[in-house]
């Protein structure tokens, strides 16, 4: 069961293209992929904190755990549109937490965007070394190092002071937890459906309401 992330959809069946709004902090997520156009309700946000496939390997073996065959031929044309949408979106701040591959390309893409980038020493699963990036216009004031992924959103959110925080790969929602704890808005989007369900069925039992939302 472990691909299919436990039992969480047969609860909450999100459907792709399928938005389900979160009543308490009027929170929005999507199924959908992000190389395809994303709502403008998505783009009114003050904040970006992400965790992106960070290869091309690692994007197709998130393509094949969401059971879709959308394969990419050449990583750029994931970040590619990662970078796209981080452009147009153009909010105060964006993180970014990546593996060990691809961190100058990253940096790079980041500083076409934004006039200050950032780089952190950090760690995902307690164990693991990543890389969080930060991007804005402003410089950070706070010293990430050696911390793990389970802490940093939070710790983002408040440093920056964000009302609205977007995640453009949200999977199982650390972005999305972190926020509503912290009474804020979470935007979250992710190819897999299942992923999704089990960060709605998280927040329900963190005292969050979800429905199917109509634009």
């Amino acid at each position: 069961m472990k691909k299919k992330y436990g039992s969480s959809w047969e609860k909450y069946s999100i459907k792709p293209g399928e938005i389900w709004k979160e009543e308490k902090t009027d929170s929005y997520i999507l199924v959908s992929d992000i190389r395809n156009d994303i709502p403008d309700i998505f783009k009114q946000v003050d904040m970006i904190y992400c965790d992106p496939p960070w290869s091309k390997g690692n994007a197709n073996f998130f393509i094949t755990k969401a059971e879709l065959n959308s394969y990419i031929k050449d990583f750029s044309e994931f970040y590619g549109k990662l970078f796209d949408r981080i452009k147009q979106i153009d909010c105060f701040s964006c993180y970014l937490e990546i593996g060990r591959q691809n961190k100058d390309l990253f940096l790079r893409e980041l500083s076409k965007i934004y006039p200050c980038v950032d780089y952190w020493n950090v760690t995902y699963y307690k164990k693991n070394p990543c890389f969080l990036l930060r991007g804005g216009h402003e410089y950070c004031n706070y010293d990430y190092s050696g911390l793990d992924e389970e802490y940093t959103p939070a710790i983002a959110i408040n440093e920056e002071n964000s009302q609205r925080i977007l995640d453009l790969c949200i999977g199982r929602g650390l972005v999305g937890i972190a926020a509503f704890r912290e009474g804020k808005t979470f935007l979250g989007i992710d190819i897999n459906k299942r992923k999704l369900a089990v960060l709605i069925e998280r927040i329900t039992k963190l005292g969050g309401r979800f429905k199917k939302y109509n634009i």
